[in-house]
């Protein structure tokens, strides 16, 4: 169902990137419930493949997963991305200069937005968490990553 996302991690592996420890998606979902945040399905399904990237890590396109903890922190740091929004930041890219960002579709799926500051709204990029790692993997100037 995820196939993007499968062949993206298969991707970092392969290029070496480094790559947190896998988590089951019950304790991610619990870990985002217990900050108040619902995450949908595709992004569990992703923390259960990979933990994320270690801070200043990234793969070969400068695409950083955070972990579910910098993503729960990222909320109390950035006003725009506060779960009223309905976003949720949990990946940057080009060295920082921007964020990826989730607004859920439904339980399963979340569209993904690029936020590059407060005063203006994040920007489509993708309309699922799968599309997303498709441009990664196929189209990163989708992303806005060289």
């Amino acid at each position: 169902m995820y196939t993007s996302i499968v062949r993206a991690v298969q991707a970092w592996k392969t290029q070496g990137a480094a790559l947190l420890p896998s988590q089951d998606q019950l304790s991610v979902q619990e870990r985002f419930a217990a900050a108040g945040i619902a995450v949908t399905a595709d992004l569990q399904f992703l923390y259960s493949l990979c933990g994320g990237m270690p801070s200043d890590g990234g793969d070969d396109n400068w695409f950083e997963l955070w972990p579910p903890e910098k993503c729960i922190h990222e909320l109390s740091e950035t006003v725009f991305l506060a779960p009223a929004s309905g976003f949720l930041a949990f990946a940057s890219g080009f060295l920082s200069a921007h964020a990826y960002c989730l607004r859920p579709n439904d339980s399963r799926t979340s569209s993904v937005f690029v936020a590059y500051e407060p005063r203006h709204p994040p920007e489509l990029v993708a309309s699922s968490l799968d599309q997303a790692f498709e441009y990664l993997l196929s189209e990163p100037k989708r992303l806005h990553l060289p």
